[in-house]
This record gives structure tokens, C-alpha cells and sequence, in this order.
């Protein structure tokens, strides 16, 4: 009997041994570290990114060099001396500063010089202040006034919901659809993206009205009309709900428009499989055949770059960009307790980091984060054509629909 068992004995033990070198230990969470000294808040950031960071496969920072280089100068810093904690926001500056992630950014409340202040930064957005083609935001104006004047026919629809003061990212909403007047082409402008919960209320606002005159344009479009255009400027995001509620009416059934990819584990380079993403049509919803047309500028992110490539990718080969490439924040944000990467807070709230959940490709595997959806039409933004009351990019995309 021990002889026969004996047998077994080194194969188990090298299975035991095989199991438990591929289990890794779970790192502590990022809320978990003590916030007491600048020590423990560099170990949370650093391993909070470590773990949930969602692109170092393409992410060009040396996060290993980062550890060598800044864990001995945060272990100097006091966390009580005012100067020592805006050497810390030029520390963390610095580390971030190469990061792709468009949706990366630190907040800390910490004790300065005159009390309690506030630090911000975001990297993707620094470095979009020197582009070689940053501009402002083109005025609300110019979208609630100058294009139903200029450019639309009587009988246009505009709803606006104000922000949700009880919400932070529940964001202003207006919304124009109409149709314009030197060619039958429908018009649908949204400034951010929450229209499916404002339509389903119970309560009768105006963007619900809008929303509303733009399912009735393209469900049963009228037999002159030629195509869409979509007016993505300007708009930094919202809920992800509103992709298929607005680019599914233009489908008969679901489509891919491209893939995510989330961690499945605390390694660093810990990846599961690319999940396609589609574009589901409401019920009811059919082919939209015409040529649809998204403007989108430097300033367009998040769920309007989700919209701008749901658009590109629409299966009739009917959609198309034109304008400028876009901010480059293409991942979506979940949880972080729901998953493996993501946003995360550190131990005592003054601190915490925002960013993607996943990353995320274009249905030809192109991956924009951090630097922006390319038009297939390049317009650059004319401030002084806008002053004057004229649209070169909404003018192009017009003369591209034949």
C-alpha cells in the first residue's frame, strides 16, 4: 500500500507547488493604504495605477523607473508642511505626466499655504492645451442661435435640460433636430450625452420633445430627405445608454463597431480577451440608408468618440467624420469595485484617481486613446468664420452629401 501511494506523492506535491506559484498575492486597495504620510499615499497611487491601469500594453511610461525614482523623494515629504504637499502635485505631475489614458486625472484636497486647497491634473488634457490646433469650444451660441438662423428650415425643435445639481456628471443638455435649408438633410445636435434617461421621464421637458422630432426624422424619413448630419462639437461624453438609443435608429439590426478589453487580474499585463462592442437597435429601428455625416472636433470625448465611430462603423458604409480628430478618451469608466482596473479613491476621500475601465479598439483594430478619432475628412475650426456667422465644417459636410 505505501509503495503504491508513494507513487503519487511527488506529482501532487509539484502540482500543489505549480498551483501555488500561479496564484499572485492580492495587492492591498488603493483605500486600504494609511493616509498619515506621503509614503503610504505614494504606495496607493502607485499600485492603485499598477493594478488598474487598463493600457500598459501601448502606455510608454516606465511605471518600474517611476517606483525607483519618486518612492525615496515622497518618503521626505511631510504631509503637514504646505510646501512639501505642492512638491507632492509637481511629483505627481511628473509621473503622469507621458500617460496615454484619456480619462486619467488626480484630485487631492490637501493643506497649503492659506488653508485647504485643491490640486487637478490631467495629463491627455495638458498636453491638448499645446496642440498645434487647441482652440476654445465654439460658443453655445453659435449651436442654439447662429445654426437654426443660418442654416436651418422653420420648423426645427431645441429642448435644454440644466444640470443636475444633486449629479456631477449629470451635465446641461441641449439638443437641436431639424432639417436644413439649402439641401433635405436632417440636422441632430447634442451638447452631452443623458437624452435616454431625460426622454424616458416621466415629466414633459423640451429635450424629450427634440429627441422625440429626431426618432420621428429617421424612422420615417420624408422621400426628399438625402442624409444626416450629427454635430458631435463640442460634446465631452455622458452615458454610454445613448449609443444605441441615438446611432442604433440608424441600423436595421446590431453591429460591431469595434472591441473592449478589461484586466482579468492584478498583474500588471493581466488582459482578457477583446469582447466585441456593438451598436444594439431599439426596438422598431431600421436602416437608415442615406449618407450620415458626424462633425466632431478637439473638443469631442468619451461617449461623442463612442458616437463618431458608431457612425464610421455603420454597416451600410454610409457614415462618415469630418472636422477635427477628436480628444482621445475612448475607454468606458465603470465601478472600480466591479472590476479589476478603473477609478479609484484613497484612504481618508481627499484623494482619488479617475480613469478608463477598459481599453478599448475601432472595429480595424485601431486604438485612439490619448490621441483621438481621425476624421475621414479633415475642416479645421475657423474662429473667425464662426464670429461672422458661418460653419465651414457644417458647410463641408452638406457639399459631401450628394
Amino acid at each position: 500500500m505505501y509503495l503504491r501511494s508513494k507513487k503519487y506523492i511527488l506529482p501532487f506535491f509539484l502540482l500543489l507547488m505549480a498551483c501555488h506559484k500561479s496564484i499572485s498575492p492580492v495587492p492591498v486597495r488603493p483605500e486600504h493604504y494609511s493616509s498619515m504620510d506621503f509614503n503610504q499615499i505614494f504606495e496607493a497611487f502607485w499600485n492603485g495605477l499598477n493594478v488598474n491601469y487598463p493600457i500598459w500594453d501601448v502606455d510608454s511610461t516606465n511605471w518600474d523607473e517611476v517606483y525607483r525614482k519618486y518612492q525615496p523623494l515622497f518618503a521626505h515629504l511631510d504631509l503637514n508642511k504646505a510646501e512639501d504637499n505642492t512638491r507632492a502635485n509637481q511629483y505627481f505631475s511628473e509621473m503622469m505626466a507621458h500617460m496615454q489614458e484619456g480619462h486619467l486625472w488626480i484630485t487631492r484636497r490637501y493643506w497649503g499655504a492659506q488653508g485647504y486647497d485643491n490640486f487637478f491634473y490631467a495629463p491627455v488634457t495638458a498636453r491638448q492645451l499645446n496642440r498645434g490646433d487647441y482652440h476654445d469650444s465654439i460658443p453655445l451660441q453659435h449651436f442654439m442661435k447662429t445654426i437654426p438662423s443660418q442654416y436651418l428650415q422653420a420648423g426645427y425643435v431645441t429642448g435644454t435640460v440644466p444640470e443636475d445639481p444633486n449629479d456631477p456628471n449629470a451635465l446641461e443638455v441641449n439638443v437641436i433636430s431639424g432639417q436644413l435649408k439649402t439641401k433635405p438633410v436632417l440636422y441632430l445636435r447634442i451638447s452631452s450625452f443623458r437624452v435616454k434617461d431625460l426622454y424616458t421621464k416621466e415629466d414633459h421637458n423640451t429635450v424629450k420633445i427634440a429627441i422625440q422630432h429626431y426618432i420621428d426624422q429617421v424612422t420615417h424619413p420624408l422621400a426628399d430627405i438625402k442624409g444626416l448630419i450629427i454635430d458631435m462639437r463640442g460634446n465631452g461624453g455622458g452615458n454610454t445608454t445613448d449609443l444605441d438609443f441615438i446611432v442604433g435608429r440608424l441600423a436595421g439590426e446590431p453591429y460591431v463597431y469595434g472591441a473592449n478589453r478589461f484586466k482579468n487580474g492584478n498583474g500588471r499585463l493581466d488582459y482578457g480577451p477583446w469582447v466585441p462592442a456593438y451598436v444594439t437597435p431599439p426596438a422598431g429601428s431600421k436602416a437608415f440608408d442615406k449618407p450620415v455625416i458626424v462633425l466632431c472636433d478637439i473638443h469631442t470625448g468619451s461617449m461623442a468618440e463612442a458616437t463618431t465611430m458608431a457612425v464610421k462603423a455603420l454597416p451600410n458604409g454610409n457614415g462618415q467624420a469630418v472636422g477635427e480628430r477628436t480628444f482621445g478618451r475612448t475607454a468606458a469608466i465603470f465601478r472600480n469595485m466591479d472590476m479589476n482596473s478603473g477609478q479609484f479613491t484613497f484612504e481618508d476621500g481627499n484623494s482619488s484617481l479617475s480613469l478608463g475601465s477598459s481599453a478599448f479598439r475601432f472595429k480595424d483594430g485601431s486604438r485612439y486613446e490619448g490621441i483621438g478619432v481621425p476624421p475621414d475628412v479633415a475642416v479645421p475650426y475657423n474662429k473667425a468664420a464662426i464670429q461672422a456667422g458661418h460653419d465651414p465644417q457644417l458647410e463641408k459636410a452638406l457639399e459631401l452629401i450628394p
